[in-house]
């Protein structure tokens, strides 16, 4: 399942899980893993994720999917999003940057868990609900990030 708009997108899939291409893109990646380890491969090091774990790849930042237990979980976040809720925030990097290393939190895991929840249910539907939920979801998913993940 991906939904997506112009703020971002979330992608649940439990197929094409074996390695795949590398990939540079423009947005934001929140990786969370809920059933076990999963490993992607970049230039510097391979990074690690097990369950109730996350990490985020910033813009641009050539990395490469090559295990995912059962499912992954992934949304993307426009760099714009993350630049205005920056500013709003009070924080002063003109582009905020995430460190490449597995982080846990508790409320961010309460926040994936409910919001994969919702988007499993839903999937069945293409409900007009479901594109302002992603666009809310994707600003609390940024400030929590922001707030707990730098």
């Amino acid at each position: 399942m991906i939904i997506a708009n112009n703020n971002g997108l979330i992608l649940i899939r439990r197929n094409h899980l074996e390695e795949r291409n590398w990939r540079d893109d423009t947005s934001y990646k929140f990786i969370f893993s809920f059933f076990g380890k999963s490993v992607y491969q970049t230039y510097y090091e391979d990074l690690t994720i097990h369950a109730g774990e996350f990490f985020i790849f910033n813009p641009n930042e050539p990395h490469k999917q090559l295990k995912v237990i059962q499912e992954k979980f992934l949304i993307e976040i426009e760099p714009e999003v993350v630049k205005e809720a920056a500013i709003q925030l009070g924080i002063e990097q003109p582009e905020p940057e995430f460190s490449a290393q597995a982080f846990r939190h508790p409320l961010i895991s309460q926040w994936a868990s409910f919001i994969h929840n919702y988007f499993i249910q839903q999937e069945a539907e293409e409900l007009p609900a479901n594109d302002l939920f992603l666009d809310n979801s994707v600003a609390q998913l940024t400030i929590l990030l922001l707030q707990f993940g730098l």
